[in-house]
């Protein structure tokens, strides 16, 4: 008897043309793949919409196919899955509800279809109605902290109170893990605490927050180190440390480094700082944790089931609220941090949730 197949797919934007494009949007969906796969006990392959020349390509022991397909319902990549004979299609945003109502007609309701979220909100008019109609035909939504991230969705009456839920993390890492000292000597990064925050430098990230929670902070032997890509709030930080005596001295406006250095720097510092609005999830507290920082973040759902009942959170966009959790939060041993990310946030722990919600154990 020939073992059950999931099939992975991705509808990428209209303006990525090459393998390499699309996957640079969903960098992490070879990995997930491929632990799905390494979990065991059936097929797994990939089907991704491309506007560029149809192409068969292999990640990670995964069959990918990249079908030139543009138009917005995703016939070509409709009928690519339905000949890979599916059980289960795992189809990645809740923004194709068009799509995903083809891929219902076609492949049958014997084959089970879950959709995962990336932290888009509800669709707006005709987006809105198709999404309440795909619900229909839906078997399970996944999410990263399902009960909070789901409540837009509820609200605006496009899932219904019965509609299946799953707590599925959106994604796990492979970042290279050091010891605290050795990274501490490598990357310069000293205070007591030695606090870590990354993103971009743009509002629903918050800069301004963790500046501010500094300049609150009493403990001036606290350093905060802020690695950064995109920078259009860097006048607005920059002015914000200059504006408090002594405070340039402790914030490190580090900017950007390469990705395969991001562990030096998360091994190296105590505590993880996140002041963001909303995540899909949280990939750089996934990498932080994966290196042993205690985490202080925002009160978000998908920070809530990431770091579980280690570190601290405080109110959203709230610099005194932000200061008081990191002056009472307690460093967790790095050991049981490193725990909890294997238990919990390792591509393993994915690959289990995954597995549930497809229906196989």
């Amino acid at each position: 008897m020939s073992r059950p197949r999931v099939v992975y797919v991705i509808h990428a934007d209209p303006k990525d043309r090459t393998p390499i494009e699309i996957l640079e949007r969903f960098p992490t969906a070879p990995s997930t793949v491929a632990a799905v796969r390494a979990h065991g006990g059936f097929e797994v392959s990939a089907v991704a919409r491309t506007n560029g020349p149809t192409k068969n390509l292999e990640f990670n022991g995964v069959g990918w196919q990249f079908v030139a397909d543009r138009s917005r319902v995703g016939l070509r990549v409709a009928l690519a899955v339905r000949r890979q004979r599916p059980n289960v299609i795992h189809m990645n945003g809740l923004i194709f509800p068009l799509p995903t109502l083809l891929l219902r007609v076609l492949c049958g309701r014997q084959v089970r279809i879950v959709v995962q979220h990336h932290g888009e909100p509800p669709g707006v008019g005709r987006t809105r109605r198709a999404q309440r109609l795909a619900r229909r035909v839906v078997d399970g939504y996944l999410f990263t902290g399902a009960t909070g991230q789901a409540a837009p969705w509820r609200d605006a009456r496009i899932f219904a109170p019965d509609t299946p839920l799953f707590e599925v993390l959106e994604s796990s890492t492979d970042v290279e893990r050091l010891p605290q000292p050795v990274a501490q000597r490598e990357s310069t990064m000293s205070g007591s605490p030695a606090i870590v925050w990354v993103g971009h430098l743009k509002h629903d990230k918050d800069p301004l927050t963790a500046v501010r929670a500094m300049a609150a902070l009493p403990n001036e032997a606290a350093h905060l180190w802020m690695i950064f890509q995109s920078a259009s709030l860097m006048a607005d930080v920059e002015a914000e440390v200059a504006a408090v005596p002594g405070l340039g001295e402790r914030v490190h406006l580090i900017g950007e480094i390469p990705h395969d250095e991001i562990g030096r720097w998360l091994s190296a510092a105590d505590i993880f700082l996140s002041t963001s609005h909303h995540e899909g999830s949280g990939y750089a507290l996934i990498e932080a944790l994966a290196c042993g920082c205690t985490p202080v973040v925002t009160n978000i759902a998908p920070h809530r089931a990431i770091a579980g009942p280690l570190g601290a959170h405080f109110r959203v966009g709230d610099p005194v609220d932000c200061a008081l959790a990191l002056g009472r939060s307690a460093l967790f041993d790095r050991a049981a941090v490193i725990d909890h990310f294997d238990r919990r946030l390792s591509w393993a722990a994915v690959a289990r949730q995954l597995v549930m919600a497809y229906g196989f154990d």
